[in-house]
């Protein structure tokens, strides 16, 4: 007898495919709505460039605990720029990035790396 693969999980959670035009996505896994409390990561009104040219300009993001938070797109759409925001490497022209109910303009270094040590981080090229 040949080996046949086990059946597949069923699924417990919807995911909505994002727009074509969707930079963020957040999949709900548990099917119910996440309090406001729960925000673990808040961007608000950033305003971010290098020399001249904007990246950002208005950004607003919240993520949620007990979601999976994917940032898509294309080559040079600010996807690492907005990482690097919310881990306190840049920091922006404009508005807030708040972690963990924190402001990060606020942090001093071993503020920064106590909030880091609570978030991970995986890009495509790690060896998770």
């Amino acid at each position: 007898m040949d080996w046949q693969p086990p059946a597949a999980t069923p699924r417990t959670w919807k995911a909505k495919l994002p727009s074509p035009n969707a930079s963020v996505t957040n999949i709900e896994l548990s099917g119910q709505a996440s309090p406001a409390d729960d925000v673990v990561v808040d961007v608000r009104g950033v305003n971010y460039g290098v020399d001249s040219r904007p990246i950002f300009k208005g950004l607003d993001l919240k993520v949620r605990r007990g979601q999976i938070t994917a940032i898509m797109g294309p080559s040079g759409t600010g996807k690492t720029t907005l990482l690097r925001l919310i881990t306190a490497q840049s920091t922006p022209s404009q508005g807030q990035v708040v972690v963990f109910g924190q402001d990060v303009a606020g942090l001093g270094s071993s503020g920064i790396y106590a909030m880091r040590k609570r978030m991970g981080c995986c890009s495509r090229t790690a060896r998770c």
